[in-house]
């Protein structure tokens, strides 16, 4: 029976370093809704003004960003192709009033969900600068992390958000970033234990045989 276990032991380690590195991470879907607005302690939507109009945020009403983010060859860019965080318009030739103004950011994932709930990210910043008449967009921190559950399993999602720079009177838009990293599904992790321990007992078995 023990000449068993350890053969056992050794064909369960040597399955798992032979498991391909996709069947512990699949692509995973990531979808939500951005929302912002100015000053302390606001109320985020999806459009948001201060100063009368001088600078307005505006996003779409139900979904801004989405697409698939593998853990294998990389995240989920925020960009043209996927979406964006919302936009900034700064409607003043001389903007130097919005300086040190504070801006909160809110994205609310519709997908991956925690308990089948949707869960938000607040992230904050300031307009702490002026380029050529414009303002610059900068975040406290530009990257936080969240974790989530999807069908396909469980990990932590790492979402950056860029420093927005904007011109006098025009646009710039918000973007960033969404890594996924998952944790080993329960069967997968059973197995490594399962072949970890399997090694050992078949290691200590051969080193009293030598003995």
């Amino acid at each position: 029976m023990s000449l068993r276990k350890s053969i056992l032991g050794a064909v369960l380690t040597l399955a798992v370093m032979a498991l391909p590195a996709t069947s512990l991470a699949s692509p995973i879907f990531i979808a939500g809704d951005a929302e912002a607005c100015f000053g302390a302690a606001c109320t985020p939507g999806d459009t948001a003004s201060a100063y009368g109009g001088l600078i307005t945020y505006t996003s779409s009403v139900f979904t801004d960003f989405s697409g698939y983010a593998d853990p294998d060859d990389g995240g989920l860019a925020i960009n043209f192709g996927t979406g964006d965080y919302g936009s900034i318009f700064v409607g003043s030739s001389n903007p130097s009033t919005l300086i040190n103004t504070p801006f909160t950011l809110s994205l609310t994932f519709l997908a991956p969900m925690v308990a089948n709930v949707q869960f938000s990210a607040q992230i904050t910043g300031k307009v702490s600068t002026t380029m050529s008449n414009g303002v610059m967009i900068n975040f406290d921190s530009n990257e936080i992390e969240l974790p989530y559950t999807s069908p396909s399993g469980s990990g932590l999602l790492n979402i950056t958000v860029f420093d927005t720079a904007v011109p006098s009177t025009g646009f710039g838009k918000i973007t960033g970033y969404i890594q996924a990293t998952p944790v080993p599904e329960p069967a997968t992790a059973l197995l490594l234990g399962a072949g970890a321990c399997g090694f050992v007992g078949w290691r200590k078995r051969s080193r009293k045989s030598i003995e």
